[in-house]
């Protein structure tokens, strides 16, 4: 397939998904949104009812350094944006090849809903072995992969240098690390 028609595809199927997440979206109380929307703008913590998760403690930065092969320049957490996703966490990877910071590792993960949201994505890719199931777009330098665990989602977001043959080794391992921390 020649590279043009495979990112016009990507792209339509991004577009796609974020249409489809936006439409997904159920009216919220007002009680439902004070229980779920983070303390401060740059919170890494998804709050759901009692529950809170820092995205930024699923990962360590020795285990995306062991599993990606790259030590980590930054951590950073992420605001979310809106009714679209959760807040987040971002590391930035150290590599020689591009722009310093240009390669990363993000997640944000879904407490509660992450099943119903789940089931729109089942024309992507799917992936074996993790959790319930688990899908991925993109490709070898740039993609996200999306993982479910009962209600709970983990997406998992990787810009990786040019040279990557296969992102699968490199992020698989930590979908499968945050799943077990759920």
């Amino acid at each position: 397939m020649n590279p043009l028609t495979l990112m016009t595809r990507v792209t339509g199927t991004s577009l796609m998904l974020f249409a489809l997440a936006a439409c997904s979206e159920s009216p919220q109380s007002p009680s439902q949104i004070a229980r779920s929307t983070p303390s401060s703008s740059n919170d890494s913590r998804t709050t759901v009812g009692s529950e809170a998760i820092d995205s930024c403690t699923l990962l360590t930065d020795e285990e995306i350094a062991r599993t990606t092969g790259y030590p980590v320049l930054r951590k950073k957490t992420v605001a979310g944006s809106g009714g679209f996703s959760p807040p987040g966490c971002n590391w930035e990877l150290k590599s020689d090849k591009g722009i310093p910071g240009l390669h990363r590792i993000s997640i944000d993960v879904i407490r509660s809903g992450g099943k119903e949201r789940f089931k729109l994505m089942n024309a992507l890719t799917p992936v074996a072995g993790l959790g319930d199931g688990a899908v991925k777009t993109g490709g070898n330098t740039d993609g996200t992969v999306w993982a479910v665990a009962g209600d709970f989602m983990v997406t998992l977001r990787y810009a990786l240098p040019v040279d990557t043959a296969d992102p699968d080794p490199l992020v698989l391992p930590l979908v499968k690390i945050i799943l077990s921390r759920q």
